[in-house]
């Protein structure tokens, strides 16, 4: 993981249990083994696992806003069945993004 530059801490919600959620968001870099790729990695903790992920792109930016599609996704998919928030009762992940090559859906 490169330097930590975003992280976000969620708690979800489901069958009377509680957990907690910490995401982090990593500097994109450019991949050391394909120079003309940039990278951006992401993290999610949540008790008892913890996954580290990459997104690639062509260029920081879209290594970027994939990593943060990507990590959208995934928590979209966690809270199936239960109530995701964020730690100001937000119930929403807050990222917002849905496509890197358009505009965001309505």
């Amino acid at each position: 993981m490169t330097a930590v530059v975003a992280s976000r801490e969620y708690t979800l919600e489901r069958n009377d249990e509680r957990a907690t959620i910490m995401v982090q968001i990593g500097m994109p870099a450019i991949r050391p083994d394909a120079p003309w790729v940039w990278y951006c990695p992401f993290s999610i903790h949540q008790e008892g696992s913890s996954k580290q992920l990459t997104a690639d792109g062509a260029d920081s930016l879209q290594a970027l806003m994939m990593a943060l599609s990507a990590l959208d996704a995934i928590l979209q998919y966690r809270q199936r069945g239960g109530k995701l928030q964020m730690l100001d009762g937000t119930e929403a992940t807050g990222i917002g993004l849905r496509s890197v090559d358009g505009p965001p859906a309505s």
